[in-house]
């Protein structure tokens, strides 16, 4: 385990460490002032008084700048940083050492062995006491005694005789045992201090974690009576919601991650005519014939453990007396974080539904046939009558008959398609379909509607060259659609704009008229079927309602998409988007 402090810990020792030098630091600087006075003044009669002087100067001077230096602390250290501080004063540790170094070397009486001893004492001293100011900070005390004694030894080995070289060594030897007691000793202050940091800290954790208990305390009871009323609450809750389950006319059900019914109310057991006692903890999948039923439920456990909801799912159930239903299921996947946990859905019987729009749709089929034939041979005959010529009233009587006649053919025509659509027997065969040969073609088709009516027709802003994949003859009742309408509500002398043109994968097609526009209003029923934003308007011109519908639909199953803009009196402008083929 490591025990070495954090940075915050290191810090703040080491704040503590360089406060303690600034604090003992004056003591110091009056001890080397006074002992540069006894060694002055104790070497004056045997060295020269320029040399003695110009030490104690260079002495006082390096003193008092270390002592500015402590009173500039005491003013500004919370704006400086800390280690600037500490730098500071183990560069004025050194030029002090630096000093007495020079001092003994400089000052060395080499005639008067007294003097000597002397010297030595002074300087002994001095290094000893440094100690004591110096090692709450390891490099300052280095810094300090380094360049003190290695000069004074050096002087004693350069004597000749054997007392001297014995002074020299010991000298030496006692700069080590200094080093090693300095050590020793910021060992010790600097894990005293580390200790004090330490009891400081979990003094105050433990006064923190005091009143963090207190308010602990108090938010759990707080909470306890919260919980207390939340439990009766939620117990009232599922007690309610466990009643409107069971009395709700839909179908309820839940699973678990496996598929085994956990819950069912009264309406799962109606219309599955099983008792909740026999489906509870029974896989869900035990309601269905597994020969059909297997491959269509893969699919479902599929899309369910991939996390997506599923709506509007048919599967044919049979219930115990033998009889099969089919129901319409809405399966929801519940998740906490990552793994499926539950599902819930919903079930409605839809045998009776499904069955009422099958007789619709036979009785839609069979009827459209049954009065398109006698409506074209009726369509024929009033041709025939026309051309045989006629005037004045009959003649006006035979244009309403016959454009009555048209929008019959018309809407039955619209019908089927939209029941081929729905019952997925309109035949697609998509190709490659050259997009200017195509857009001319719409264009030649539709010019006499648009003479008819006198409007003109015109191909621009077509992007040349491009291939549509599409089924051309869907495509052509597509565009017919919106040609004939944007002819229609088109005024006269104006010009409907067939244009193309390419963004990214798909091809743009666009139909632009002059007309009316579409109000706003109307705008979400436009794609609707028997839709008709002006009544009366759309009456006059003719139109079955179902044309936009049917457009809508051919188009999606194409894999495109339409939509339009419009500005009310300044006309409307249908798109349809579809892939592109090539880069």
């Amino acid at each position: 385990m490591d025990d070495a402090p954090s940075p915050g810990v290191q810090y703040a020792i080491l704040a503590s460490q360089t406060r303690l030098l600034y604090e003992q630091a004056r003591t110091g600087f009056i001890a080397t002032l006074i002992n540069t006075v006894i060694l002055a003044t104790v070497l004056w009669p045997v060295q020269p008084p320029a040399e003695i002087l110009a030490w104690v100067a260079g002495m006082t001077v390096i003193t008092l700048t270390r002592w500015v230096l402590v009173g500039s602390w005491r003013r500004d250290r919370d704006r400086l940083p800390l280690r600037r501080w500490t730098r500071d004063y183990v560069i004025g540790a050194a030029l002090s050492g630096a000093a007495w170094g020079t001092g003994a070397a400089l000052l060395f009486p080499s005639a008067s062995v007294p003097h000597q001893m002397v010297l030595l004492i002074v300087i002994a001293g001095m290094s000893a006491g440094g100690i004591t100011f110096l090692s709450s900070v390891r490099a300052a005390y280095l810094a300090y005694a380094l360049p003190m004694l290695p000069p004074l030894a050096l002087l004693l080995f350069l004597q000749e005789s054997q007392i001297h070289a014995f002074l020299g060594l010991l000298t030496l030897v006692y700069l080590g045992a200094l080093l090693v007691t300095s050590a020793r000793l910021n060992t010790t202050l600097t894990e005293a201090l580390r200790l004090r940091h330490d009891k400081d800290r979990l003094l105050e954790e433990l006064a923190r974690s005091r009143d963090e208990l207190r308010d602990t305390n108090r938010l759990l009871s707080e909470k306890l009576t919260a919980l207390t009323r939340k439990e009766g609450e939620l117990r009232d809750s599922n007690r309610l919601l466990s009643t409107i389950m069971d009395n709700a006319s839909d179908a309820i059900f839940s699973l678990d991650r496996e598929g085994c019914f956990t819950h069912v109310n009264r309406a799962m057991e109606h219309i599955t005519g099983h008792t909740a006692d026999t489906l509870l903890g029974q896989r869900f999948d035990r309601l269905f014939a597994p020969a059909q039923q297997a491959e269509r439920l893969d699919d479902l456990w599929r899309i369910l453990r991939e996390g997506e909801q599923v709506t509007h799912r048919l599967l044919e159930i049979r219930r115990p007396d033998g009889q099969p239903r089919t129901l319409q299921f809405a399966v929801t996947p519940l998740r906490e974080g990552e793994p499926l946990t539950a599902l819930v859905g919903t079930a409605e019987d839809v045998t009776e539904r499904l069955r009422a729009e099958r007789l619709k749709d036979e009785f839609v089929s069979s009827v459209s046939h049954e009065l398109r034939t006698p409506l074209t041979a009726i369509r024929g005959a009033l041709g025939l009558i026309d051309q045989a010529g006629g005037g004045g009233q009959q003649a006006e009587l035979l244009d309403i008959a016959q454009r009555n006649c048209n929008r019959l053919v018309f809407l039955i025509n619209d019908l089927l398609d939209l029941q081929k659509l729905e019952s997925g027997k309109l035949a697609f065969t998509p190709r490659d379909i050259p997009l200017d040969d195509f857009l001319h073609e719409v264009l030649a088709t539709h010019q006499p509607l648009a003479e008819s009516a006198g409007v003109g027709l015109a191909l621009h802003d077509h992007a040349p060259g491009l291939t549509l994949f599409a089924d051309p003859d869907r495509l052509q009742q597509a565009m017919a659609n919106l040609l004939s309408n944007a002819i229609k509500f088109s005024p006269p002398d104006s010009t409907v704009e067939v244009g193309a043109s390419r963004h990214g994968s798909i091809v743009r097609i666009h139909v632009r008229d002059h007309g009316p526009g579409i109000d706003p209003a109307f705008r979400p029923r436009v794609f609707q079927r028997f839709a008709q934003g002006d009544a009366s308007s759309t009456r006059q011109r003719g139109g079955t309602g179902l044309g936009l519908n049917l457009t809508k639909s051919v188009i999606e199953q194409m894999g495109g998409r339409i939509d339009f803009e419009s500005t009310p009196g300044k006309g409307t402008t249908f798109h349809i988007d579809l892939p592109v083929v090539g880069p």
